[in-house]
């Protein structure tokens, strides 16, 4: 199963968030996640993988809350 495969299982399956929280989460799972990660399998996903995306949203300009 790849990080795609398994955001948009979980995301069809997330029936206890509110409609809008929803869709935002869709939004950011193909916006941001997807193009970087959504092919990789889940059990190949490495801790240097998901640093190399956080800081690659960083220097796109994502701006983390306080």
């Amino acid at each position: 199963m790849t990080v795609s495969d398994y955001g948009h299982t979980w995301l069809r399956g997330a029936h206890h968030i509110a409609p809008k929280t929803k869709e935002r989460y869709g939004e950011l799972l193909e916006g941001q996640t997807l193009p970087f990660l959504g092919t990789t399998k889940l059990q190949a996903l490495k801790p240097e993988a998901v640093r190399t995306w956080h800081s690659t949203l960083l220097q796109g300009g994502l701006q983390l809350a306080p």
